[in-house]
């Protein structure tokens, strides 16, 4: 199954860092390509309307406010909030055309 994610955190969606999994605010699974690629296109529109600012990278989608973001006590400095939807193949790897 392919799986839609959606994600708030500092670091943009498609960087899958170590703790990228506790960035995930929700998961929808899809039984075919066509469905999620509908789910993330759904999903991307939403966000655009909401957020002004958007970098695209296959199929991840990074959001943001240039206004929001989170105190870091240990770089001591204010990290950009990013809201992400994402497609990861039945392996688990981030979905790219032609694969």
């Amino acid at each position: 199954m392919y799986c839609v994610i959606q994600t708030k955190g500092v670091d943009e969606p498609w960087w899958m860092m170590d703790d990228w999994k506790e960035m995930i605010v929700l998961e929808e699974f899809c039984s075919t390509l066509e469905e999620a690629k509908e789910l993330y296109k759904q999903l991307v529109e939403t966000y655009t309307a909401k957020y002004q600012m958007k970098r695209e990278k296959h199929f991840s989608c990074a959001f943001w406010d240039e206004n929001e973001c989170e105190y870091c006590e240990s770089c001591e400095d204010c990290l950009q909030i990013y809201y992400g939807v994402l497609i990861l193949t039945p392996e688990g790897k981030l979905y790219s055309e032609g694969e």
